[in-house]
């Protein structure tokens, strides 16, 4: 987690919790202030992300919300500019087509996000663009991947295949780094 992923947690939680109240019968006020909540992390990262340069051996995918790929590691972004959460390729032990579990979560009759939470996995938002491509699309894109970690979560990205192929060839090549690396005495 990077260190504004908190902040970020915060003013979506809270403005969850103001949209929930005007859902009971609270001051109205309270909708455009929780509206403005959400699209305060979105706005800054927009515009600090105009402002940025982008390095030579990063691969981006998105904009508003997009992943930053490095040789070492995989970052979420607000923006191209605010790191949210951050995986070392050198844990990715599998990269794969996600096969969608919700269905069998939902006839258990469990919460899906406990289910989710208890299984380990974790999605990703999705790139603002990728998610308007397929909302407008005439047929379905499969465009989720998995990525399957040593600690046992498994993180679902939406994304081009074009990019999931260079996370699986830049994951195994950490992989090999690291296990190239000698043991610490």
């Amino acid at each position: 987690m990077a260190p504004s992923a908190p902040a970020y947690v915060l003013c979506n939680a809270v403005a969850g919790m103001l949209f929930f109240a005007v859902y009971l019968n609270g001051p109205l006020i309270l909708f455009p202030v929780g509206l403005g909540l959400v699209l305060l992390p979105l706005a800054v990262a927009a515009v600090a992300g105009l402002f940025r340069r982008e390095a030579v051996a990063e691969v981006y995918y998105g904009f508003l919300i997009s992943y930053r790929l490095s040789e070492r590691n995989l970052v979420l972004l607000l923006g191209r500019t605010i790191p949210l959460y951050r995986v070392n390729l050198a844990e990715v032990i599998q990269v794969d087509r996600w096969r969608a579990v919700g269905p069998a979560a939902h006839g258990s009759g469990e919460n899906n996000l406990v289910w989710f939470w208890l299984s380990r996995i974790w999605f990703w938002p999705r790139p603002v663009g990728r998610m308007i491509r397929n909302l407008f699309s005439i047929r379905v894109i499969r465009c989720e991947y998995v990525l399957v970690c040593e600690t046992g979560w498994k993180i679902v990205l939406m994304c081009s295949r074009d990019f999931i192929e260079q996370v699986a060839r830049r994951a195994e090549k950490a992989r090999e780094r690291g296990a190239a690396l000698p043991e610490p005495a």
